[in-house]
């Protein structure tokens, strides 16, 4: 215990003041990722530290811990003041919910920052729960925590993260009462929500299919307009329930996101 305490210590809240004493943006440069940790169990957060060390930007882009804590009211005070790239946050919290945290997030800062569910709570009604309040991508503590910076950095560049545990809990979850409708989606969006699926950003699904990253945008929110859903991350889990998306369960992947395939079918239920 004396070790984490140590590690603790070192994490220092950054805040940079103006002579009005109000609060600055935080901003990063292009090889630092700027992270808020809200995690009430030692053990995880440290965890969560080490891994954030021992990887210290020799593979993905180094993550900074700015600003950390253990209650959820406390760690939306953070991040109103940091404003930091991506908050790590546990759902299980000693005052509010995680999912609290999650939806007053995004409804202040919407795509601004991103957010990280980090939880060993895993049941279906807990995933769907949390990226449905707005989270960007969810990583179980049974992962392998060497896995952990990798999904730090794909969200905070904007893309979704989501291990093949949370993956099978969904397809599971949903097979039984999948649903095959009409849909009115496009031969176009389809072949884009297929690339989105597969972990494609904008730029090389325009690449692809020889379009401007512009046309892959008004795409992709007319995806979203029809699935009513309002991410990436969201509009994938709704083709997994819905059946536009199949998973190719023989490969072993860290990210189902890159085994999920198109079906030509299906659509337009609210999300979950």
């Amino acid at each position: 215990m004396q070790y984490l305490a140590k590690i603790k210590l070192r994490i220092k809240h950054t805040e940079l003041k103006n002579k009005n004493n109000h609060m600055f943006t935080f901003k990063t440069d292009n090889k630092t990722v700027n992270a808020v940790i809200i995690e009430d169990d030692e053990f995880s957060k440290f965890g969560i530290i080490s891994a954030i060390k021992v990887e210290d930007g020799k593979q993905y882009p180094k993550v900074k811990i700015v600003g950390e804590t253990k209650f959820g009211i406390r760690g939306l005070q953070i991040t109103d003041e940091i404003l930091p790239d991506i908050v790590i946050c546990d759902i299980g919290l000693p005052d509010i919910s995680g999912l609290e945290v999650i939806k007053r997030i995004k409804a202040k800062f919407k795509s601004r920052i991103k957010i990280l569910v980090v939880s060993g709570n895993i049941n279906r009604e807990i995933v769907t729960a949390a990226i449905s309040s707005g989270a960007d991508s969810f990583f179980t503590k049974t992962t392998s925590i060497e896995k952990l910076v990798e999904a730090i950095c794909t969200t905070a560049k904007g893309e979704s993260w989501l291990d093949s545990n949370i993956s099978k809990i969904l397809i599971n979850g949903f097979s039984h009462n999948q649903q095959f409708l009409n849909h009115d989606l496009t031969k176009r969006e389809l072949t884009i929500l297929e690339l989105i699926a597969e972990g494609l950003q904008n730029e090389e699904i325009a690449n692809k299919l020889c379009i401007s990253d512009g046309t892959v945008r008004s795409h992709t929110h007319n995806i979203y307009a029809k699935l009513s859903v309002t991410s990436r991350t969201q509009a994938v889990i709704k083709g997994i329930r819905l059946g536009i998306i199949m998973v190719d369960t023989h490969k072993n992947h860290n990210c189902d996101l890159s085994q999920l395939k198109m079906k030509n079918f299906v659509n337009t239920q609210s999300f979950f």
